[in-house]
């Protein structure tokens, strides 16, 4: 298998490459580990983005694989929005190109609501996803 690495940062959670599988090329991408088990901030999540954007351009399949935490804290309002960003380059790809996402580990908030967005999603024994939010107010309904 060779692979041609797309840009991101050595201490990202997230990378992305043009791999040839089985003689086809596709976009694979991965977040996991980091800091933050792999929570993914701006620099990460435009890696993704990039990634999405290319496979809908060269018209071959995404791959991807998750294992992270949401959004990196640190990065604020601005990390919601980069996953925002990536959710819309993801509606743009749909129907045109494959998608198959594998969840090998935590997939919580807004990357759990983006598994609605690819055509196949495989989940190992040690996944989980959620993107529930506490609820504050218990008081009975009226």
């Amino acid at each position: 298998m060779t692979a041609t690495p797309l840009h991101a940062r050595a201490d990202a959670a997230a990378s992305a490459e043009i791999r040839s599988v089985d003689g086809r090329n596709v976009v694979w991408f991965r977040i996991a580990g980091g800091k933050h088990h792999g929570a993914i901030g701006v620099q990460g999540s435009a890696t993704v983005e990039r990634a999405v954007r290319l496979a809908g351009r060269l018209e071959i399949p995404l791959l991807g694989e998750l294992d992270t935490s949401g959004a990196e804290l640190r990065d604020g309002v601005a990390a919601l929005h980069a996953w925002g960003r990536l959710a819309r380059e993801l509606v743009r790809i749909s129907g045109r190109v494959p998608t198959l996402l594998a969840v090998t580990g935590a997939c919580v908030s807004g990357p759990a609501l983006a598994l609605g967005l690819f055509d196949h999603v495989v989940m190992t024994e040690d996944a989980f996803a959620y993107a529930g939010a506490e609820i504050t107010d218990r008081s009975p309904a009226p």
